[in-house]
């Protein structure tokens, strides 16, 4: 028997899932990235700092409605098309409505 039985082997590939291994390899990566923009360490310009300021405000809308920021935007990433034809759908506390009637689940 190797370092690994074959049940763990089942159980920790069921476990990490394509969109699990995402979020325990990118959200740590994103924290560091919201940690120096709230420093002010990777912003440079005006303009960044307007596009840090819509970021963290996003995020910070999504943790006051109980919404997972990580999953919030990679929504509109990935409805792209959508967003722009209703914006008033696709807000953090209302954006998984628009997700079912889309029929995208």
């Amino acid at each position: 028997m190797g370092l690994c039985p074959k049940s763990l082997k089942a159980k920790l590939y069921r476990f990490l899932t394509p969109a699990r291994l995402v979020r325990i390899v990118a959200q740590p990566i994103y924290e560091v990235l919201i940690g120096l923009a709230a420093q002010g360490q990777l912003l440079q310009n005006d303009d960044t700092h307007r596009i840090g300021d819509v970021h963290m405000s996003l995020i910070h809308t999504c943790e006051l409605n109980q919404v997972h920021p990580f999953d919030y935007l990679m929504a509109l990433q990935q409805h792209v098309a959508a967003v722009p034809k209703a914006p008033q759908s696709w807000l953090p506390w209302n954006y998984e409505q628009a997700i079912a009637a889309a029929g995208c689940g």
